[in-house]
């Protein structure tokens, strides 16, 4: 009896472990990142169309306006990401409800101009994504943002998603 009792404790235990972890989100990354705002991932990783074609709101990219960094990065699969990762476990958008987990990302774009000095939005979200510690912003949030290892498309996606939440 005592046996039983044991295993169903380690049986809920184990479950509550994998919901944890799944929250928080997983390197799995199956090549599937579905195909939202028109745009199409080729055989090559390469993008057509025109969804995830969105520009820096600052209008300066992190070097000095030479050439955009994100010029081969995709939105679409930047959102794909995002709820994939996980980071809708903690982070809201739009008109989704406040979660304490982290803060809302609404006006992230906006937001990260001036977040760090001497970062630009882009360079901070980066520095956010990848050293979530570096800055932490000042809320009641009750989790602490992992840092991601993400391939340099990954970060490209995930950072050109977050510079089209600026509404």
């Amino acid at each position: 009896m005592i046996k039983q009792r044991w295993l169903v404790l380690l049986a809920v235990l184990v479950l509550a472990l994998s919901l944890g972890l799944a929250a928080c989100g997983s390197d799995d990354d199956d090549g599937d990142t579905g195909d939202t705002n028109g745009d199409t991932t080729t055989d090559d990783g390469s993008t057509s169309g025109t969804g995830g074609d969105v520009e820096n709101p600052g209008g300066s990219s992190a070097l000095g306006g030479e050439s955009d960094p994100l010029a081969g990065a995709n939105a679409a699969n930047g959102e794909a990401l995002f709820t994939s990762l996980g980071c809708v476990g903690c982070h809201a958008i739009q008109d989704a409800p406040d979660n304490p987990g982290g803060p809302r990302l609404n006006e992230i774009a906006l937001a990260a101009e001036t977040r760090v000095e001497g970062l630009d939005a882009e360079e901070y979200l980066r520095q956010s994504i990848t050293d979530p510690g570096a800055y932490v912003v000042e809320g009641e949030y009750t989790a602490g943002m992992p840092p991601y290892a993400l391939e340099p498309q990954q970060l490209d996606d995930l950072v050109k998603y977050l510079l089209t939440l600026f509404e």
